[in-house]
C-alpha cells in the first residue's frame, strides 16, 4: 500500500496514497496500523486520496480503531473525500469516528481533546463520544493510578 507517514511529536500522521481502501488492500492497511501502534498511541489518518471505501475497508478502520483504543490511543480521520464520507455515513460510522476537515485540525485535536470537534460534526449530529482512558501528559498514554489496599 502506498503511504506516507510522519511522526509529529506524539502523533503519527499516516497519509494513504491509494484511491481505494477495500478488500484488495485492507489486510495490508491493518498490518501497517499494527506496526504504527508501537511508535505512537495517537494516529491521524489522512484519507484525502481515497475515493473508494467498501465494507472491507470500513472493517479495517474499525479493527484499527478498536486495537488503538485498547492500547490507550486514538485515531482521528481527516481530509475525507465525499464518496468516503458518504460510505462512512451509510454504515453509521460517523457517529463514533472523529473526523476533521484538515490535518492541522486533527493533529490539534490531540492537544485540545474532543471538545474541539465543532467543525467536524455534521449538521444535526452530536459530537462523537470517544472511548478513552484517563490521560496524562506523556503523549496521551493512559495514566497509571496507584491503588492501595488496606
Amino acid at each position: 500500500m502506498n503511504r506516507q507517514q510522519k511522526l509529529l511529536g506524539c502523533v503519527t500522521l499516516l497519509t494513504v496514497l491509494e484511491n481505494h481502501l477495500d478488500a484488495s488492500n485492507a489486510r495490508e492497511f491493518k498490518d501497517i496500523i499494527a506496526q504504527l501502534q508501537n511508535s505512537s498511541p495517537q494516529l491521524v489518518l489522512d484519507l484525502g486520496q481515497v475515493r473508494v471505501l467498501d465494507c472491507t475497508g470500513c472493517g479495517a478502520l474499525l479493527t484499527a480503531l478498536g486495537s488503538q483504543e485498547r492500547l490507550g490511543g486514538q485515531i482521528k480521520l481527516c481530509c475525507l473525500t465525499e464518496p468516503v464520507r458518504q460510505t462512512l455515513d451509510l454504515f453509521q460510522m460517523l457517529r463514533f469516528l472523529e473526523v476533521y476537515p484538515t490535518r492541522d485540525e486533527a493533529i490539534g485535536a490531540f492537544l485540545t481533546g474532543p471538545a474541539s470537534l465543532t467543525s467536524s460534526v455534521g449538521e444535526g449530529r452530536a459530537p462523537p463520544q470517544p472511548i478513552a482512558a484517563a490521560r496524562d501528559n506523556t503523549c496521551g498514554r493512559p495514566s497509571v493510578v496507584p491503588v492501595y489496599g488496606f
